[in-house]
């Protein structure tokens, strides 16, 4: 008889623990723009609430369109393009900008530089955000490429595609050193090894944290070759897009855990410093800036601008071909430092003909007249009849079509 109990309290503790750790409904059929709408019966908060973490880890999750965080790549490429959607703001009372960048896989800085006149904390309902996931690429041959004022990672996989994922940086004063590196180890479930200079500001932290909920390196830890500082997951996602680490790298804890499969050993690692991007699309010019680090930088960020606008003229796909700039969209861009792609320029192609004085325009014209002049008549057996005085070095006649 207790052995029957004992198997059917069993059994009905793991019926309701499979219960519970059924993942929630798939989001394939979710509407991009109506996605609020969609998740309104949904409990989700940015802590280590369990179904929060179960739906953003799902499988199918990074199979969405509008979340994904893995591009076709091929050496030469300059943008990366994940096109753009608008989400439409219901109202609900998780629907912070802090909430919706982690639910596009975006982070803070990203989603609240491109809508500026929206309430961080509360949009009014009914606001049309912009999410866009198009990126210049920065300039850089290493294969993980670190940039500080985008707080993004980009990652050159073998395979080619790349992958890109927010990142938390530095907070000032502590900002994220500039430089290369490599990839010297990679550890699950770390342990943190708490720094003294950390521990001289809160005494009440013990040497080692272990593997767990309060650690704050999270579930994995990517070391780098710069003693001290790691890529690595977090228990505080709200920190991600934002400077408010120690000088670490801290990537959603979601995003941690790809990051980790695909990061080999003995990488190459590159953190840069560019605020202002530009890259060619095709025969498009497109001029990215974001916020710049310290605050000193941003008198000199027009003429950093030009600076790399010109360096991308330098390199651009038709090396013979003139290109149109919009001078006035380049400030405008540059003034706003919204970390949007903008077109600023294009190839430009010459018509065929050009009305250019008496130049060759003119003569192509004429010889193209003379041909269908000549053709429309009808033979005559007098070759001398072949040929018009009125159409001679004069030029065509008068009724002639110009």
């Amino acid at each position: 008889m207790r052995s029957t109990i004992a198997r059917s309290v069993v059994l009905s503790a793991f019926v309701s623990v499979f219960c519970h750790l059924l993942p929630v409904e798939p989001l394939a059929a979710v509407d991009a723009v109506g996605v609020a709408a969609e998740s309104s019966n949904r409990h989700y908060s940015s802590g280590l609430n369990l179904r929060a973490e179960q739906y953003l880890s799902t499988v199918s999750l990074g199979e969405v369109p509008w979340r994904r965080r893995w591009y076709p790549y091929a050496p030469g490429d300059e943008v990366l393009d994940g096109g753009e959607l608008r989400h439409l703001v219901q109202g609900q009372e998780w629907e912070t900008l802090v909430e919706l960048a982690r639910l596009y896989d975006l982070g803070f800085n990203a989603l609240r530089d491109a809508n500026p006149t929206v309430n961080v904390w509360l949009p009014e309902p009914g606001a049309v955000l912009k999410v866009s996931f198009r990126n210049v690429l920065p300039r850089s041959t290493a294969r993980i490429v670190v940039n500080l004022p985008e707080m993004r990672v980009y990652h050159k996989r073998r395979d080619g595609f790349m992958d890109t994922y927010p990142i938390g940086i530095g907070r000032e004063g502590l900002l994220t050193p500039v430089g290369s590196a490599t990839v010297v180890r990679k550890t699950a479930y770390p342990s943190w090894y708490v720094p003294e200079s950390i521990r001289k500001e809160n005494r009440s932290l013990p040497r080692v944290i272990p593997s767990g909920p309060d650690n704050p390196l999270g579930t994995h830890a990517i070391y780098l070759s710069i003693p001290g500082y790691l890529m690595h997951g977090t228990q505080k996602p709200y920190g991600v897009g934002r400077r408010v680490s120690h000088g670490c790298m801290r990537l959603y804890p979601e995003d941690i855990v790809r990051f980790f499969a695909e990061v080999a050993v003995h990488d190459s690692v590159q953190i840069v410093n560019q605020s202002v991007k530009a890259g060619w699309q095709g025969e498009q010019l497109l001029l990215q800036v974001h916020d710049v680090l310290s605050i000193k930088a941003r008198s000199s960020l027009l003429s950093k601008a030009k600076t790399v606008v010109a360096e991308a003229l330098a390199r651009r796909p038709f090396p013979d071909s003139e290109v149109v700039l919009d001078w006035k969209r380049l400030e405008q861009t540059v003034q706003q430092m919204r970390g949007v792609p903008v077109v600023i320029g294009h190839v430009w192609h010459p018509p065929p003909f050009e009305y250019v004085g008496v130049g060759w325009a003119w003569e192509k014209k004429l010889s193209s007249y003379i041909s269908r002049t000549k053709s429309s008549r009808p033979a005559s057996a007098d070759p001398a009849a072949t040929v018009q005085p009125s159409e001679g070095v004069n030029g065509p006649p008068v009724s002639a079509p110009m």
